[in-house]
């Protein structure tokens, strides 16, 4: 390793490719040149530790130098892996090593794998014949589920960008929600010539080429990855174009909402639930809105482990959950209703079951958190929240809360919406400012622990209950419930 030497010189002026197959992976073969300048983010250790969407610039120096970089990666999970060489008479060559240290891949240049174990993986990058040096770039992307830095795009945009550096990969995906047609397409506006991969939510390859027209009958996130057969650093700017040709052509799979009502007058109650199982609207009695539908005014949920923040959706706003399954047999504003989530990273799938008491004005949500991995999981948490507006109006809500239950109630009518543990689970209660809440602003509603206050005076509020599920063992599942109740 050694990301110093390579700093001065001039650029490649003869360069020629061929392509060619090693088991897996596009290769080139360049002619020996004086060294440029390469961009990216210098290597720093060896071992060194990357992650999702990361470029780093590194080379093979001395002779039979071998550098090595880890990622944490989890099963299920399909990584595309490119080292591009960028100056220098060397041929890379990348080895893939699992977690229990067995060979998982052996490829020039570039290739894509899915995961098998969780843990630590070992990427490996040497020069082919332990003979030369050179200067490289190695690009690491998650492509099920899309790395965190993919660039949504829908039906009938066209997206402009640049590969830049050399060696650069970027990422998009779009949302399928039922059997469609579509066509993705990439156009060159400058520089060298461009190709775009893609990839079903399964992780298995559609295809690739410069145009791809395809029926798709997954649903769930697609990646595109755009690679680029260019060397000349900055010129390869392109315009990608997606449409839909036929059949579902929805850009997100969510229902809308699904409403309930029952009662009249003072026993009246209407609760809306989103096609991501959030709450939009809790009205009991008749004319009094608990959530109201306005956007600063939701209701949702978060998944962690330890430190970590699987996922999270308050309404307004989420991060680290992919498309909701809604299963709800009797269609639309009936019950039983249950909406399954799986985290992006496929660590852990969210089941909310949802019955309602029209007695006793209450929702009750039974949230089942599955460990898809094949590794146990540990320090999990799952939290629910609410940022409610009791009586219609948020500035003089008053809040408190007991061992297991967060009211926020309002003077005047004397209405309130509690949240009410159900469950004998260990947790916590928590309290805190609406602005302290709000995930449009880094808040609260995107973590599952937070500090709380202590409520004196009338405000705008936001209430939560967080359930400890300790330890996960891989393929195991733990259930919680909550229950939204009228006061």
């Amino acid at each position: 390793m050694n990301a110093s030497a390579w700093v001065r010189g001039q650029p490649l002026t003869s360069v020629r490719y061929r392509a060619g197959v090693a088991g897996l992976g596009l290769f080139l073969v360049l002619a020996p040149a004086a060294m440029a300048v390469v961009e990216g983010t210098a290597c720093t250790s060896d071992p060194q530790t990357i992650t999702y969407g990361s470029l780093t610039t590194c080379a093979i120096d001395p002779v039979g130098d071998i550098d090595t970089y880890r990622f944490a990666g989890t099963a299920g999970q399909t990584v595309h892996i490119q080292v591009t060489r960028t100056e220098g008479p060397g041929y890379p060559a990348v080895r893939l090593y699992r977690p229990d240290g067995t060979v998982a891949a052996v490829a020039y240049a570039t290739f894509y794998a899915t995961l098998d174990q969780t843990g630590t993986y070992s990427i490996l990058v040497s020069e082919s014949s332990n003979a030369a040096v050179m200067a490289y770039i190695l690009s690491l992307q998650r492509v099920a589920s899309p790395s965190a830095d993919a660039r949504p795009i829908q039906n009938a945009d066209v997206l402009s960008d640049e590969l830049n550096p050399v060696g650069d990969v970027d990422l998009f995906y779009f949302n399928v929600c039922g059997a469609s047609t579509w066509n993705v397409q990439i156009v060159g506006t400058g520089g060298g010539y461009s190709l775009l991969y893609l990839f079903r939510p399964d992780g298995t390859q559609v295809s690739s080429g410069a145009s791809l027209t395809y029926a798709l009958t997954q649903t769930g996130p697609h990646a595109i990855l755009i690679t680029g057969t260019t060397l000349t650093p900055g010129s390869g700017t392109y315009n990608l174009t997606l449409t839909c040709l036929s059949g579902d052509c929805r850009n997100t799979c969510d229902d809308g909402p699904n409403c309930f009502e029952s009662g009249t007058g003072a026993t009246y109650m209407k609760v809306c639930m989103s096609g991501d199982g959030t709450l939009e609207e809790f009205q009991s009695p008749a004319g009094y809105q608990q959530l109201p539908v306005a956007a600063d005014n939701r209701e949702g949920y978060a998944l962690c482990s330890g430190t970590q923040v699987r996922g999270y959706d308050a309404g307004l706003d989420e991060s680290g959950f992919g498309p909701a399954t809604i299963i709800q047999p009797g269609g639309p504003g009936t019950f039983p209703l249950s909406i399954v989530r799986t985290t992006t990273d496929g660590v852990f799938q969210l089941t909310q079951a949802f019955t309602r008491d029209t007695g006793e004005k209450d929702l009750t949500v039974a949230m089942t958190v599955k460990n898809l991995s094949a590794a146990s999981v540990s320090a999990v948490k799952l939290t629910r929240y609410f940022n409610g507006d009791i009586d219609n109006t948020g500035a003089d809500d008053l809040y408190d809360r007991t061992l297991d239950t967060v009211w926020g109630t309002q003077g005047p009518a004397g209405h309130g919406l509690g949240l009410f543990a159900k469950s004998a689970n260990a947790h916590a209660l928590r309290i805190e400012y609406a602005t302290a809440w709000d995930p449009q602003g880094g808040g609260g509603a995107e973590r599952c622990d937070v500090t709380g206050v202590t409520p004196a005076v009338p405000d705008d509020y936001a209430g939560r209950i967080t359930y400890s599920l300790y330890s996960i063992a891989p393929g195991a599942s733990k259930t919680v419930s909550i229950v939204y109740r009228r006061q």
